[in-house]
């Protein structure tokens, strides 16, 4: 490989990196203010596109938006290639209401030793996942790779939980179609 094409494949993957991160200004989408964002998902898998989910409230209505990138993907060879993709949907009042309210009413340990830092192992591949609400009165961000102890079940379960609500109702990802 040559150093211009690595640059560009290092530019490339800086731009969609920061796509999945900060979801409010996706282009093609209606753009967001991060103060309208009530909630930030995310999962990135070592051998899968990343995904990241946000939940926006614009007045009375929530949406769902999710992005996805193909991190393992080279550069395109044509410019209809899809390297990130992103869509939003409208999301029932209903659905976010209870979903915030399961989450707050999670309890757990976060901060003692894990599994992992116990048998003290090193962990290359997996999944990293995340989740983070931040406004005014409240700001709270976790992230954890697979499942560090069973006090941690809870908010894996709700975690996954949230995930299946949100993809009943958004757009099958065409990065999903082709490279999973």
């Amino acid at each position: 490989m040559d150093e211009a094409y690595i640059d560009e494949a290092l530019r490339y993957a800086r731009k969609a990196y920061h796509r999945v991160k900060n979801p409010e200004a996706y282009p093609g989408l209606v753009e967001r203010r991060k103060d309208q964002r009530k909630l930030f998902l995310w999962r990135y898998p070592s051998f899968a596109p990343y995904s990241s989910w946000s939940i926006f409230q614009e007045e009375n209505y929530y949406w769902i938006r999710r992005i996805e990138w193909n991190q393992r993907q080279r550069l395109p060879e044509h410019p209809d290639d899809i390297f990130d993709y992103g869509c939003e949907a409208l999301l029932a009042n209903q659905v976010v209401n209870e979903l915030l309210s399961t989450l707050g009413a999670i309890a757990f340990r976060p901060f003692q030793k894990t599994k992992f830092q116990k048998a003290n192992l090193l962990i290359l591949d997996g999944t990293a996942y995340g989740v983070e609400i931040e406004n005014t009165w409240l700001s709270c961000r976790l992230e954890w790779r697979e499942l560090p102890s069973d006090d941690w079940r809870p908010l894996m379960d709700w975690f996954e939980r949230a995930v299946m609500e949100f993809e009943q109702v958004l757009p099958t990802s065409p990065l999903r179609n082709h490279n999973q």
